[in-house]
């Protein structure tokens, strides 16, 4: 009866740590997660400013998302960003322009500082263009 209490004993403690465990795994979030959100600013070409939206889904190895343009000329046009990579305090997507990569693609490369992203993308032609994005709350 004795060995049935100490066993009985062991099983419950083995199912608290799991779920100690699993509670514990769930809640950490990766290094990539920093650049999990909306983000919101605004591009300038040739005179012309069309606020965007870039809208990230992060997690530990990966990063996705869209990005939207929610005002000005192209007002509604969406695309879904490629080849996303994160280095440290850095992200690199490809923007599709004709919906898959070709000389009309642009790449982003922007900096994570506190909640604003901040700088370039770079047109197949040459051209460089400033940007900076912040996150909405």
């Amino acid at each position: 009866m004795k060995s049935i209490t100490i066993i009985m004993r062991c099983i419950y403690l083995a199912a608290i740590c799991f779920a100690i465990l699993l509670t514990i795994g769930c809640s950490q979030k990766g290094p990539n997660s920093v650049f999990q959100g909306v983000w919101q600013g605004a591009i300038t070409e040739d005179g012309e400013t069309s606020p965007v939206e870039l809208d990230l889904q992060a997690d530990k190895s990966n990063v996705k998302g869209t990005m939207k343009i929610v005002g000005g000329p192209g007002k509604g046009k969406t695309w879904v960003i490629m080849h996303p990579e994160i280095d440290g305090n850095m992200l690199k997507f490809i923007l599709p322009i004709t919906g898959k990569i070709d000389e009309e693609s642009v790449t982003f490369e922007l900096e994570i500082q506190e909640d604003q992203l901040s700088g370039s993308l770079q047109e197949q032609g040459g051209e460089s263009l400033p940007v900076v994005l912040s996150k909405q709350k």
